[in-house]
């Protein structure tokens, strides 16, 4: 039996990750909801987090991850709130705060009080 990370890896692949065009990708991502279980889901969906590396990618599953809410994600979501932008292309920049914005309007989903401390650093962060 494959590992889970082996597994997330050959369904990213099957996804079209860095291969096809952005629409197709998450169009295939966005179908993964019609062959697995939300528990599933949740694994993919936080496997992709922590391994893609395209802002919009991330900023739809990240969409598709609040339909089966877990503390993983969420620990995922607080520490991609935390990032700083470190990239001199302003198109890019701007990409990682829409990104930031996406995880804050997730993470006030969870209704979690442990994430609190990590919103209000991001609201003062300039």
């Amino acid at each position: 039996m494959e590992n889970k990370s082996d597994l997330y890896g050959s369904i990213l692949k099957k996804c079209g990750m860095g291969k096809k065009p952005l629409q197709y990708t998450l169009k295939k991502i966005e179908e993964l909801k019609n062959s697995y279980s939300s528990k599933e889901l949740a694994g993919i969906y936080n496997y992709f987090l922590t391994t893609v590396e395209n802002p919009d990618i991330l900023i739809e599953v990240i969409k598709f991850s609040e339909f089966c809410k877990s503390e993983e994600t969420l620990a995922i979501l607080m520490d991609f709130l935390r990032l700083k932008t470190c990239t001199k292309d302003s198109g890019m920049a701007d990409k990682y705060v829409e990104l930031r914005c996406r995880c804050a309007k997730s993470i006030a989903g969870y209704k979690d009080t442990s994430a609190v401390m990590v919103l209000l650093a991001c609201m003062n962060n300039k």
